[in-house]
């Protein structure tokens, strides 16, 4: 019966052949002199010997490029946290703490990335704004008010309940300039900010 071991066995990886600018001019100058791929092989001396892959690969880019080196990676330009581009994203985000991180992003050249990490690096953190039904001390009394009339009917007419169409329902505009899902506001703390919002209003034809 076979154990399961907690131990692996460690596999060395073979080195790379073939792969120094040294060794790629050297598999062209040999090609060219012998003729074939097959008699470089054969008559190569340094240790270990490349494969018949490499060269291939090797003579094809030289007749391509007129270069055995490798081509310039075109990658996003790195970018560097500097003092004067924290001073500008701690300016941003000061001045407008609902503004969004991509403002700051545009504005600043950075990555959405370094924008993040420097947000952090000054103690601030996004409060997403939530949705709260704001009631007013007249609220409480028209509650009672409305609670001792469904009493009253319901003393006059026991079966009055069971005519009432209970729903949660009810409609909330935001008044074309506020998104909840994307609203945050920057600060150390908790700000508690209170945005007003359009609540049980009628439906636009």
């Amino acid at each position: 019966m076979w154990a399961r071991s907690n131990q692996y066995l460690k596999v060395k990886k073979p080195k790379s052949v073939g792969r120094s600018i040294k060794q790629r001019i050297n598999a062209v100058k040999q090609f060219y002199i012998l003729g074939s791929v097959q008699k470089v092989l054969k008559n190569w001396i340094q240790k270990p010997k490349p494969d018949r892959q490499f060269i291939t690969r090797t003579v094809k880019k030289f007749e391509l490029t007129g270069s055995v080196h490798d081509k310039e990676h075109k990658g996003r330009k790195k970018t560097i946290t500097t003092e004067e581009n924290v001073a500008k994203v701690k300016e941003i985000l000061q001045e407008k703490p609902t503004s969004p991180i991509r403002t700051a992003v545009e504005q600043v050249g950075l990555t959405l990335g370094n924008t993040e990490r420097i947000k952090l690096s000054l103690g601030l953190h996004s409060y997403r704004l939530q949705r709260r039904q704001e009631l007013l001390e007249t609220d409480y009394q028209t509650r009672m008010e409305a609670y001792m009339a469904l009493l009253e009917k319901q003393k006059k007419s026991p079966n009055f309940c069971d005519k009432i169409f209970w729903s949660d329902e009810c409609l909330f505009e935001l008044a074309g300039h506020i998104n909840t899902f994307n609203c945050y506001y920057n600060a150390a703390q908790n700000p508690h900010f209170t945005m007003e919002v359009t609540n049980k209003a009628s439906k636009k034809p």
